[in-house]
């Protein structure tokens, strides 16, 4: 008789859940707990019920679970209010995993699907902390073990989420940072016309920040890079020059220049070593005169280069054959 009033009992308080519980979520007997709990597997019915479904998994710490379930609010509900907030969420469950990546990736989307949120400060400063975290790590675990990272696939990843974070906050609190990391990015890569398109937006918004002497030093840098990687072209060799003289006589005392002062002492060798060939070709030929009139401008234009004092030398060589009135 106990026995079948307790099934009966058994069998009412379990209409009663289900009655209760949300279209879709079901119940299970626990016997470690001795109680009925609901599954985790469970799709709410709103939500309202599937959001603050997430949010329990979150707050007992089962992020990967927490994110499972915040995706499910967006997949299902994607024009609820919960929906932003359950994709923001599923990027911090995502980067408590220590998916990184993923995360960002979620920040990003809350973003493209809800411009209007009111979180993109908030997204800015995680998704700028990711992209440092790709900056800078050299390893990671997989599987429980110790890896080292290629660098170069870390690098891309932040140049990513940089070029977003510049995006989402033009004018934000990391927009500086993130600049000179793409800028830096682009030059470690030796894709010097990004790099320098880059470090220009950065002085061009920014002329006053800490950061704007740096910029004008690396795009002389790269300007002298795209050059080199040009075949040393008079025009681009011509502009790295510009930009050489210009930075030193901006910044008389920067810190950057010994290193300034190095490139420039290299882009007149360059320089100097064209003209030299020029009046070499010309004296090669007999044409002394036109040959005289390239020397004394590698010697004038360009001293203290190795080419100046050869010059110097040639035009002591041609003196004679023009005294005895040789080709011109």
């Amino acid at each position: 008789m106990l026995s079948r009033l307790s099934a009966t009992l058994l069998l009412l308080f379990w209409i009663e859940l289900s009655a209760a519980a949300p279209a879709h979520a079901f119940w299970l007997w626990t016997s470690q707990k001795g109680k009925f709990e609901r599954s985790g597997e469970a799709a709410e019915a709103t939500a309202a019920g599937q959001f603050r479904w997430a949010q329990e998994l979150f707050q007992k710490g089962d992020f990967e679970k927490a994110a499972q379930e915040f995706a499910k609010v967006a997949k299902r509900f994607p024009k609820s209010k919960e929906a932003m907030e359950a994709l923001y969420f599923k990027g911090v469950s995502q980067e408590e995993m220590g998916d990184e990546y993923e995360a960002y990736q979620s920040y990003q989307e809350v973003v493209n699907r809800y411009p209007e949120t009111q979180r993109v400060g908030e997204i800015v400063d995680r998704q700028f902390r990711i992209g440092n975290y790709f900056l800078t790590k050299e390893e990671k675990k997989v599987a429980g073990v110790t890896v080292p990272i290629l660098p170069g696939l870390d690098r891309a990843k932040a140049l990513e989420v940089f070029e977003h974070v510049s995006a989402n906050a033009p004018y934000g609190p990391h927009a500086v940072e993130a600049l000179s990391s793409i800028g830096h990015i682009h030059f470690d890569d030796e894709k010097y016309t990004l790099s320098i398109r880059a470090f220009e937006e950065l002085v061009k918004d920014f002329p006053a920040s800490e950061k704007a002497e740096e910029a004008e030093f690396m795009i002389s840098n790269a300007a002298f890079r795209l050059a080199e990687q040009s075949g040393h072209d008079a025009a681009g060799m011509g502009a790295a020059l510009d930009k050489l003289e210009g930075f030193l006589e901006k910044y008389p005392e920067s810190k950057w220049k010994g290193e300034a002062e190095g490139l420039l002492l290299a882009v007149n060798e360059k320089m100097a070593e064209e003209e030299f060939n020029i009046a070499a070709f010309y004296e090669k030929q007999n044409y002394f005169s036109s040959a005289e009139v390239y020397y004394k401008n590698v010697s004038e234009k360009f001293p203290g280069t190795t080419w100046a004092l050869m010059a110097e030398e040639k035009l002591k060589e041609i003196d004679a054959p023009l005294l005895k009135g040789g080709a011109q």
